[in-house]
């Protein structure tokens, strides 16, 4: 039997008071640490963490993206901040691929199990694509071919993209 996942059904009181704060922001508004925390009676920034984290995360499926600005508070961001700090988030994911396909390549496979090579070998190839489509140079590949489109490609275009090979289709 699988193990159940625990979910907790209610947004707690701190939460909800921080989610109350948020929704009155405007786009480019800093809501600082000190207002948060004595807003909820506690160190959001060590303890009530998690609370600022549901809220972010309760605002974003509205619509409302909150980026952290180290020891100052979170910022209500603008359309062109979202995207602009979208970079910043493909060197991480780069990173991470990058390294966990480093890693995988020490495994010595000879020594799993029929599963755990086929695993392997899925997790490598999915990890070694995944660091190489989010190099910048295959960044500004999509980019240019998105121009070209002025539009978000399909898969199969965008694979074509990362190839150099894209072209616009014929409508």
């Amino acid at each position: 039997m699988a193990a159940s996942k625990s979910v907790i059904p209610e947004i707690s009181v701190k939460s909800n008071l921080i989610i109350g704060r948020l929704d009155k922001a405007t786009v480019g508004e800093v809501v600082t640490y000190a207002e948060l925390n004595a807003l909820v009676g506690g160190n959001v920034q060590m303890r009530e963490r998690g609370n600022v984290n549901t809220a972010k995360r309760r605002e974003l499926r509205e619509g409302r993206v909150w980026e952290t600005i180290a020891n100052v508070g979170i910022k209500l961001m603008s359309g062109p901040e979202i995207v602009r700090t979208s970079d910043g988030s493909l060197v991480r994911v780069h990173r991470i691929a990058y390294r966990t396909a480093q890693k995988l390549l020490t495994v010595d496979r000879v020594a799993l199990d029929e599963t755990d090579r086929i695993k392997h070998r899925a997790r490598l190839s999915h990890y070694s694509v995944l660091a190489e489509i989010t190099k910048p140079k295959k960044a500004l590949l999509l980019e240019a071919a998105v121009a070209q489109t002025e539009r978000t490609l399909l898969l199969i275009e965008t694979l074509e993209a990362f190839k150099g090979g894209h072209h616009e289709k014929a409508s």
